[in-house]
């Protein structure tokens, strides 16, 4: 079986239910640039009158094929999702999204995922409410506030994994450093990027960051990243720091924020205090 066939399969079967209205396949199988690889899974948005009933028992997923891996997460907003892996490799991700019976469907709650490329497997609403894929979404600067926070954040976790480094406690400062610094560090990006060309696409979790971060950034980026040492995490934890530093510089510059420099410098010179050459 291919994709192609899966998806196949699926469409036939779930337009015979009468409490399924409609079904969205978002991901890399629904965009042409870039076109999916061979690693791309098979991700639908399916709307569907008995969330629950689907979410209760992973049986219907099994006559797609046997099912070797199967899990249920459940969103914020309280859709259900199925994770599943057939036995010849194939990923299939099918989020439950609940509907009314009739009218309009909201697809609103998903539009930071359908601007990234969706198109309509099946939709079985009356002409007046056929779902409408056509979204833009651009994502917010930061206010002062939020930018000023996520600062202070960024400190913090600096602060912390150098204490990590200097305890020895290497598991924590890896984590601190190249885990939750570098989501931090992200976001920056993610701002600097945005702040220079409010229409320039940006990945989701660092997807194809080389193609939309700052050249300098993503050149540096792999001098930010620790091996499993005390050492080579006070080095790394430096380097993020500063390739933070000059992102937010320029990225304050842009939004009109302030970057308080005093701040930072204060910050390193504690830093260095806590993890000396």
């Amino acid at each position: 079986m291919t994709y192609a066939e899966l998806e196949r399969e699926f469409a036939t079967w779930a337009q015979a239910q009468a409490d399924m209205r409609a079904a969205i396949v978002v991901g890399s199988r629904a965009r042409i640039d870039p076109p999916p690889d061979e690693w791309s899974d098979l991700d639908l948005i399916v709307f569907t009158t008995d969330m629950e009933k689907y979410a209760a028992d992973r049986g219907w997923l099994d006559r797609f094929g046997p099912v070797t891996i199967a899990v249920l997460e459940h969103s914020r907003r309280g859709d259900a999702e199925w994770l599943i892996v057939y036995d010849n490799g194939f990923k299939f991700d099918v989020l439950l999204a609940p509907v009314v019976e009739s009218g309009p469907i909201d697809t609103t709650p998903y539009d930071i995922v359908l601007v990234h490329g969706a198109r309509v497997l099946f939709d079985k609403s009356d002409p007046a409410n056929r779902l409408n894929l056509d979204v833009s979404v651009t994502a917010p600067l930061p206010t002062a506030a939020e930018f000023s926070e996520a600062l202070n954040h960024t400190w913090l976790t600096a602060l912390r994994a150098a204490k990590f480094i200097a305890r020895g406690d290497l598991w924590r400062a890896k984590i601190a450093c190249d885990s939750q610094l570098k989501a931090q560090l992200l976001t920056m990006l993610e701002w600097h990027t945005l702040a220079g060309d409010p229409q320039r696409r940006v990945w989701h979790d660092g997807r194809d960051i080389a193609q939309w971060a700052d050249r300098r950034a993503v050149m540096a980026l792999p001098g930010s990243f620790a091996a499993y040492n005390a050492t080579d995490l006070r080095r790394a934890l430096f380097t993020t720091l500063d390739l933070y530093r000059w992102l937010a510089i320029e990225t304050a510059q842009r939004i009109g924020c302030a970057f308080p420099i005093a701040t930072h410098q204060q910050v390193v010179h504690w830093l260095k205090s806590i993890l000396p050459h």
